[in-house]
Formats: structure tokens, sequence, C-alpha cells
């Protein structure tokens, strides 16, 4: 998160007095139990070793974030998500934040964005992209949800699309 803060924080400066307020310390707010609020990451350590606790306040976290950026965004507007895990359960977890903010995702892309090496990755099956996923505000008379239209169609075009990724090399982890 601090990575991007920091580059948010420097191409942003000085656009209004709101947002170098939000941008006023030097790295990322962290998780702040009283608060309730800071980077989302679902690690129980941070909610008294509680891992039904730690998922819950993640995405209820992930659901106002968009919430949020739902409101400020104008109709026309695009929100990028950039997202990386390997575990089904964010990604159900993000998928169902953003569809229930009012969001429908209209691209996606893998991005190879992850160093491979070091001590953290040393023998694990590490991503190496992340996935950015475009989106746009769904409009107020479309229903949320899955449409058999909807299923049909990737049906139709995920086998190739897998193909795509594999030749594209995408691998492990990232394939899933």
């Amino acid at each position: 998160m601090d990575f991007f803060y920091i580059w948010l924080r420097r191409t942003l400066h000085g656009l209004s007095p709101e947002i170098d307020i939000a941008f006023r310390d030097p790295l990322a707010p962290k998780w702040d139990q009283m608060k309730n609020d800071g980077e989302l990451i679902d690690d129980p350590s941070r909610h008294g070793n509680d891992a039904i606790a730690s998922k819950q306040s993640y995405e209820n976290g992930m659901f106002r974030a968009f919430v949020t950026s739902y409101r400020k965004l104008s109709r026309d507007g695009y929100l990028v998500i950039v997202f990386a895990n390997k575990n089904p359960s964010a990604w159900e977890a993000l998928v169902s934040s953003v569809i229930r903010a009012g969001f429908c995702v209209t691209g996606s892309w893998p991005i190879a964005t992850e160093m491979p090496g070091g001590l953290r990755n040393l023998n694990r099956a590490s991503l190496a992209s992340s996935i950015w996923l475009v989106c746009k505000k769904r409009p107020e008379a479309a229903r949320p949800g899955w449409d058999n239209q909807v299923l049909q169609e990737m049906q139709s075009k995920i086998t190739q699309r897998l193909h795509d990724f594999w030749d594209a090399g995408i691998r492990g982890p990232d394939f899933v």
C-alpha cells in the first residue's frame, strides 16, 4: 500500500487542500483498531487472532471504500482496482464488495507487477502479476448479479481467454 500511496501523494499534491490533508502523512495509514480504518489486510493478528473478526473487518472495509469511490466518481468515470491474492475467498470478497457498491467490471488484465526473488518468496508459490480491474458505475436500472446471458458469454469465451493467458506466460497462482 505504501508504494501506491507515495506515488499518489506525489502526483496529487497541490490539487486541493482536501487532497493535501488526506495525504499529509509520509506513508499510508496503518490499521487503527479504534477507528476501524486504515490499510485493509485480512490479518487475524490485527484482531486479537480472531480470524472471523478479521475477515469481516476486511470485507466491510472494502465495501466502505468502494461505496465512497462510487459516490465520488463521476457518472462516466472509471475506477481502476489493482489486486493480487492467491486466496479465492479474497477474490470473492473483492468481487462481492464491487458489485454491492454499485459497480460493474468492464475489463481486466493481469499485469506483471510483482518482484521475483527475495527471502519472503523463497520456496513459495508467489504471484508474478496483479490483476487490474476497470469498473464503471452500474446503470441504476440494472440489477446486480449474474445473468444467464453473462454466464453464456463467459462460457463461450473462457477457454480462449485461458489459452491467451497461458500463451502470455501466466502460470501458477496467477493463472488460477
